[in-house]
């Protein structure tokens, strides 16, 4: 796989300067040392150390096809969407944070809420409200991450920007729209009544943590 990425016309590779691959790079693994499983890992991790310095770069127009489904168009997307959409897509399946997206910026954290709205109308990203870090916040995700069958409550991820402390944990947020259509449902099965205590220990006896048990 890596040999026919860095073949592709649109890749690059380049060796960072002044940092030579650890002397670790070469080491061979002997299989009389250790077990089939073993050795694979070995491998795969003489592999990662001969190539930890590599960087691969690619051509903005493979970027912008990548991020956007479409060449690059500045009018369509300007700059500072694009910093922003960029960082989103880099956090992956799982999305990030808005006040996260305002730190990797470094953009106006007045500005940024604006620029995801647009983002998201222009069908680029999914941007979703939700309760992450102690505040009311938006889960942004790349739309191609996205799956029309997701409708769990509770949704995972890192983040560096909260008011809870995770201890390097990812963070358990909640995604108002999906609780809410869970609180209808569990009010349908009960014939509309349920007691407060109920509802509390039927949505958050998952993860029952304090700042949820407040929401």
């Amino acid at each position: 796989m890596w040999s026919r990425l860095i073949e592709h016309r649109d890749v690059t590779s380049q060796t960072e300067p002044d940092q030579d691959p650890s002397p670790a790079s070469n080491e061979v693994v002997e299989a009389d040392q250790v077990v089939d499983e073993s050795l694979q890992e070995g491998k795969q991790s003489a592999f990662l150390r001969s190539h930890a310095t590599t960087r691969l770069h690619t051509t903005e127009e493979r970027i912008w096809i990548a991020l956007t489904g479409h060449s690059a168009d500045w009018r369509r997307v300007p700059k500072s969407e694009f910093q922003c959409l960029a960082v989103i897509a880099a956090a992956g399946p799982n999305g990030v944070l808005q006040p996260d997206v305002t730190t990797f910026t470094g953009q106006d954290k007045r500005s940024v809420p604006k620029r995801t709205d647009a983002l998201h109308q222009k069908g680029y990203i999914v941007k979703e409200s939700c309760l992450g870090g102690g505040s009311k916040t938006s889960l942004l995700r790349l739309k191609r991450f996205v799956t029309s069958e997701e409708s769990t409550a509770y949704h995972q991820v890192d983040s560096n920007a909260t008011r809870v402390e995770t201890h390097d944990k990812p963070l358990t947020l909640i995604r108002y729209d999906q609780w809410f259509d869970d609180l209808i449902r569990l009010l349908k099965d009960h014939d509309g009544i349920m007691t407060v205590d109920d509802l509390r220990f039927k949505f958050v006896r998952s993860d029952p943590s304090k700042w949820q048990t407040r929401h």
